[in-house]
């Protein structure tokens, strides 16, 4: 479940820009604070070892006035409290072999090496400054020594304490700085990026709304003036230009139809009368036959387009009411049992007789079953078999039709609700070509789309699903 919506998170462009942001910000923020604690760190200790090095010629005076004497005279009268504190620094004097000649709190230096490998000296009259960590000290400590008179070693140490202190409030202010940075960077990143990406997601909406059928969408505009702004209006002028070449397009569609129903009507009358009247003509009965079959074909094909352009359109308003659409399965299969029991094609109805009530048109899905049955019975062949299942969901109602015909080819396949499409080439068996497609119409109406899973040679499954 967790894994589904970190999924589903991070296809959102606006979530994956917020945390762009954050990313990039904390390698930003991490690389200002670590150069920041490196160079204070390097500053912290060069004002320490400053102060070393001023003690260390603070002595090396009191040397050559005072000798030797004076100096283990000035480390004797250290004050251990002073030394001890925080910015204390601590003092000994060595003879050449390591011997301790004076010193001021002696616990500090316990485990202090005089070098730090062995065979290393100190040159004279330089000053060799060094950090080392000892056992009775939690901090580091830092040593500067020097070499007096007659190989005598100087040696002044203070505690680095006070800098790792400081440097722990600082990673401690730093880290909580950077938090709460980051923080702030991915409450305004996301809204930010929601607010730019919500013309888009406006823009998908209307396009996907478009892309089922309604032409009178528009994006609305948040009147920034920004480029999404600008996008969306170039959106709408090109909808509505769409919307203006469709209408008319159905308009002279619509009207063609309309044309040709009279004369063909006619044309059936005539043929309708000749056949009548010319009893005893074969010939003419024979014309007259064909032509009055011809004309009820072109009727029911104009019929159909008229059919399918007013459901699009809305120009015949979809009927509202409870309509049961198991009830109007069983129905359509006891209707079409004889058709199939004759083509030597097995029909049933598998799923359980149940409630699955959807607001809709009794007859439109009368004629929605009817036409899916009629095809899936005429594309299967002998001893084939064609299921009809209504399931029901607390959203939608499903009606599946699957067969074991001979299958939709997968170049066929994106076309066959297309009007006037036909997956037969020769146009053989019988058909308009317009009954997947008034389908298609009347699902839509409905509010309800339609899919089809089929392969070659193997059968077709028509899915319809009915919002309840």
């Amino acid at each position: 479940m967790f894994s589904d919506w970190m999924r589903n998170l991070l296809k959102k462009l606006s979530f994956r820009m917020a945390l762009w942001n954050v990313i990039l910000l904390a390698l930003s923020s991490l690389t200002m604070f670590t150069a920041i604690f490196f160079m204070l760190s390097a500053n912290l200790l060069q004002r320490t070892d400053q102060m070393l090095r001023a003690e260390v010629t603070e002595e090396e005076a009191l040397f050559r006035s005072e000798g030797l004497v004076g100096v283990k005279q000035d480390i004797a009268d250290e004050d251990e409290t002073v030394v001890s504190g925080p910015d204390g620094v601590s003092k000994r004097l060595l003879t050449p072999n390591g011997d301790v000649l004076a010193t001021t709190v002696p616990k500090l230096w316990k485990g202090v090496s005089l070098y730090e490998r062995s065979g290393e000296r100190i040159a004279a009259g330089q000053v060799f400054i060094r950090s080392q960590s000892v056992a009775t000290q939690r901090h580091r400590i830092r040593v500067a020594s020097t070499e007096l008179a007659e190989g005598n070693i100087l040696q002044i140490a203070t505690s680095l304490k006070k800098n790792d202190e400081l440097m722990e409030d600082y990673l401690n202010i730093s880290a909580t700085v950077i938090a709460v940075v980051l923080i702030l960077s991915a409450i305004v990143g996301w809204l930010t990026a929601k607010r730019a990406v919500s013309g888009v997601e406006r823009m998908a909406r209307t396009a996907f709304a478009i892309g089922q059928g309604d032409l009178s969408k528009r994006v609305a505009l948040d009147g920034r003036g920004d480029e999404i702004d600008q996008l969306a209006i170039a959106f709408n002028t090109m909808v509505e230009r769409l919307q203006l070449l469709v209408s008319e397009l159905k308009k002279v569609t619509n009207n063609i139809a309309h044309d040709l129903r009279s004369p063909i009507t006619r044309m059936r009358g005539l043929a309708e009368a000749t056949l009548t009247h010319n009893e005893k003509n074969p010939d003419c009965r024979e014309l007259a036959g064909n032509v009055l079959e011809e004309s009820d074909y072109l009727i029911g094909i104009i019929n159909t387009m008229l059919e399918i352009a007013e459901t699009e359109s809305g120009g015949a308003p979809i009927a509202r009411v409870p309509v049961d659409v198991d009830e109007i399965a069983r129905n359509a299969c006891e209707l079409f049992l004889p058709v199939a029991e004759d083509k030597g094609v097995v029909l049933r109805k598998a799923s359980p007789d149940i409630l699955a009530v959807v607001r809709g048109d009794a007859a439109r899905l009368q004629r929605l079953v009817a036409n899916l049955l009629d095809n899936a019975i005429k594309y299967t062949p002998v001893g084939g078999s064609v299921v009809l299942t209504v399931t029901a969901t607390p959203s939608d109602v499903l009606i599946s039709v699957a067969d074991t015909g001979i299958g939709i080819g997968e170049k066929d396949l994106p076309h066959i609700f297309e009007r006037f499409y036909r997956v037969d080439p020769s146009r053989s068996s019988p058909g308009y070509g317009l009954g997947l497609s008034l389908v298609q119409s009347f699902v839509r109406a409905h509010g309800g789309d339609i899919h089809v899973e089929s392969m070659h040679g193997k059968g077709s499954t028509f899915i319809v699903r009915l919002p309840r």
